[in-house]
């Protein structure tokens, strides 16, 4: 029964789309591909945090959340740096928006929800389409 309920599951995210697709299959087909990229960043474990070049936040998965004891939404829209304490921490969106760099393995303090402060492990990677920094 579980072997069943899981290629249900599975069948709603197919690898590819058949040749002869109609316009409609190719905008729910890409409607599940939205979903199924949504739900394998929602998924990991390690916090991801998703910002503009400003910093500002624009995904945020539960484990980011849990993290900094916030919701989602709380975080949405809100600059990253509010809640990084590291002297450095606008240097290191420069580095990663002006100069494409990367950023890996830094040690930084961030501040929770509930006013305390604990050590984390900060990786800045840019987004890159087309050459170009998004």
């Amino acid at each position: 029964m579980e072997d069943r309920q899981n290629d249900d599951v599975l069948s709603q995210y197919p690898a590819k789309l058949a040749s002869e697709a109609t316009p409609e299959d190719r905008v729910r087909w890409m409607e599940s591909q939205l979903e199924l990229y949504g739900l394998a960043l929602d998924s990991i474990r390690d916090g991801v945090v998703v910002t503009d070049h400003r910093g500002d936040i624009t995904y945020v998965n539960p484990a980011a959340a849990a993290l900094f004891l916030r919701s989602t939404d709380d975080m949405f829209g809100q600059c990253v740096l509010r809640w990084i304490e590291d002297s450095a921490s606008e240097e290191l969106i420069s580095e990663v928006v002006n100069r494409g760099g990367m950023v890996k393995d830094r040690r930084v303090f961030i501040r929770r929800s509930d006013g305390r402060r604990i050590s984390a492990i900060l990786s800045v990677t840019p987004m890159v389409s087309r050459d170009r920094i998004v």
